[in-house]
């Protein structure tokens, strides 16, 4: 199908947002609702119905802010470029987005969105600035969109929010799983703040092998050779080999001499914007690690590293490292604290049949993460062909997927 194509102030009015006065209470707290790029997600966000902040009327009127009508379509315009939402509910925005308000009898709003959706990597072309890059209201009302027919766009939205809700369902499957581990954790432990089961406790370092961190100076990469892992590396449910740096053979020996992390060993992330994430690390791939990350090897007669990345995720715990940093710049984990941390001790027996019981857990998450990935490659597919007019023909009937 041959599609047309406009530019977007064609059928669209581009609103901008402010930021009214902090240092005037009269303008905050009141009952409008009022955004920043910081609340969106980087992926889906659909519809936005709430706020973190409010203002009054006062501030609308005083600023001139515009009241956008439910169903304008939120793009991001900077910090960072190609966030998408639509409005749900009656609200402003900071001075971040470009709104996008469109002539329903032209353009269906959330066929708009799903466009955008896939169009962050070209948004964030349009960019200009030197401190910061921004796209412009004369940018994007100059931004060429496909606009077929408004009976082929509501069908192409159809279709693509019938694949959403496939994803979000998996999702929430996953979510579910998630809270399904903390609910056993709880039933088998207790809440380890108020330790209602009267539990043992000791300092982590008197139960556990080894509490080391990894490489503070920058090793000399190579282009292939030795994996150096660092924070971004870490992740909840394993090692992130995908996207890695090298180091040498003498370089991995030289390291992994202070710091060896093996099979069933416990990585907690200890600075940056991961801080407290730990994995157990389950693969017998040689490795070092960056000083961003630190090791705790087990002493499997006293700790299983299943309970024990549970134990230090939980906000007690996680919230007693992260207070002792202090009012440095740059929140940290430090060894001298993890290693004086009080941690309850139940029995290893009783934290092994945890640890069975989360394998299970973690079995199933990884069949649904499978399913998801293959819905999210179908979405994507979609989202190719109904904008380039494959997806439905001039009669409006599904082409062959």
């Amino acid at each position: 199908m041959k599609l047309n194509y406009k530019k977007i102030k064609e059928f669209a009015l581009i609103h901008s947002g402010t930021t009214p006065s902090t240092s005037k209470p009269e303008l905050w707290n009141g009952n409008i609702k009022w955004i920043t790029p910081a609340e969106l997600d980087n992926g889906h966000n659909w519809y936005v119905y709430d706020t973190q902040r409010k203002i009054t009327d006062i501030a609308v009127s005083d600023k001139s802010l515009k009241l956008l009508k439910p169903g304008t379509v939120l793009l991001t315009s900077r910090a960072p470029i190609g966030k998408v939402a639509l409005v749900g509910e009656p609200m402003c925005t900071n001075q971040g987005f470009k709104n996008i308000e469109c002539d329903t009898n032209i353009m269906n709003p959330e066929f708009l969105y799903f466009w955008l959706l896939g169009k962050n990597e070209y948004l964030n072309s349009l960019g200009r600035g030197a401190t910061f890059k921004e796209i412009s209201k004369t940018i994007v009302e100059n931004i060429v969109v496909p606009v077929p027919k408004l009976e082929i766009q509501n069908k192409v939205v159809l279709a693509l929010k019938q694949a959403l809700s496939l994803i979000d369902k998996r999702k929430a499957q996953i979510e579910a799983l998630n809270q399904l581990t903390q609910s056993v954790f709880l039933e088998m432990f207790g809440d380890p703040f108020s330790n209602i089961k009267m539990w043992n406790k000791g300092k982590l370092e008197n139960l556990v092998f080894k509490i080391t961190d990894g490489e503070h100076n920058n090793p000399l990469f190579i282009d292939s050779g030795y994996p150096m892992i660092m924070a971004k590396n870490v992740l909840s449910d394993g090692i992130d080999f995908n996207n890695i740096s090298f180091i040498s053979n003498d370089d991995l020996i030289r390291f992994r001499k202070k710091c060896n992390p093996e099979l069933n060993d416990l990585l907690v992330v200890s600075r940056g914007a991961t801080i407290g994430r730990t994995c157990v690390v389950n693969t017998d791939r040689e490795f070092a690690l960056m000083g961003s990350v630190i090791l705790i090897k087990m002493n499997s007669d006293l700790m299983n590293s299943i309970f024990l990345k549970t134990l230090l995720s939980h906000p007690y715990y996680k919230n007693k490292l992260l207070s002792t940093s202090g009012s440095s710049a740059q929140q940290a984990i430090y060894l001298k604290d993890l290693k004086k941390l009080e941690i309850i001790k139940p029995d290893i027996n009783l934290q092994n049949e945890f640890a069975n019981i989360v394998t299970q857990i973690e079995k199933r998450k990884d069949l649904i993460n499978k399913g998801l990935t293959e819905l999210e490659l179908i979405f994507n597919s979609l989202m190719q062909r109904a904008f380039k007019g494959e997806l439905f023909n001039e009669e409006s009937k599904v082409s062959n997927l």
